[in-house]
């Protein structure tokens, strides 16, 4: 049970770097410092899902990964 628990803790330690992360970058694309494009490439991701992104934080103050 311990080792199941460290997995989980460690995954949600992973995502919440990730979403960290992914956070900074939308925030300099809306302050205009980084253009959407590379935002989406520092992101790896397409553009549209980079933009869905930046529109759901924009909307809700946070994103969520799948």
């Amino acid at each position: 049970m311990c080792e199941f628990l460290d997995k989980l803790i460690a995954k949600g330690v992973a995502q919440g770097e990730t979403i960290g992360e992914l956070k900074g970058i939308i925030k300099l694309v809306l302050d205009g410092t980084i253009s959407t494009e590379t935002g989406a490439e520092k992101a790896n991701l397409t553009i549209e899902a980079f933009k869905a992104l930046v529109e759901e934080y924009k909307a809700t103050g946070n994103i969520l990964l799948n």
